[in-house]
């Protein structure tokens, strides 16, 4: 199953609910390949793309509408989150770079969030677990190791 399929099972076939969260995903996806630079991007049609996600449609949904009080905090600190996890990904100490890797998906929790919004806690909790093995067995599955060595690779192209 497609993320935005799975998204939607997860959202009970809330089709704003999937979208908002497939757009928030997309924003930080758009903002890691331009902070890593591990890919080839179109920068001015991926800032295009940025901007038009963060300003038009994601205001416009009417699941943003409904939980945007509820969504910010957790935003801002997702997205603290994820520059800790890139401050920390070449720290020198390896416990600190386990920690940034396991942190650097916290936005993964906005899909439990909007569950817990629209159908209570114990859904929500219910499909946590699910959500996090979905994430850590999907085809951009990435071991710690793994991840290490892209990094390093990273840093040796920007010398």
């Amino acid at each position: 199953m497609d993320e935005g399929e799975q998204l939607r099972n997860w959202l009970n076939g809330d089709e704003a609910a999937a979208l908002l969260v497939e757009k928030l995903f997309a924003l930080s996806q758009i903002a890691d390949d331009f902070v890593d630079d591990d890919q080839e991007i179109n920068r001015n049609k991926a800032m295009c793309k940025l901007l038009h996600i963060a300003i038009v449609e994601i205001p416009s949904n009417p699941a943003w509408l409904q939980y945007q009080n509820w969504l910010l905090p957790l935003i801002s600190s997702s997205i603290i989150t994820w520059g800790t996890s890139n401050e920390l990904a070449n720290d020198d100490d390896e416990d600190s770079r386990r920690f940034a890797w396991a942190i650097r998906d916290i936005a993964e929790q906005l899909v439990h969030q909007v569950a817990l919004l629209k159908n209570g806690f114990d859904y929500a909790q219910r499909i946590a677990a699910e959500v996090a093995r979905y994430y850590r067995t999907n085809e951009d599955k990435e071991t710690f190791e793994q991840w290490q060595e892209g990094l390093k690779n990273e840093w040796r192209r920007k010398i």
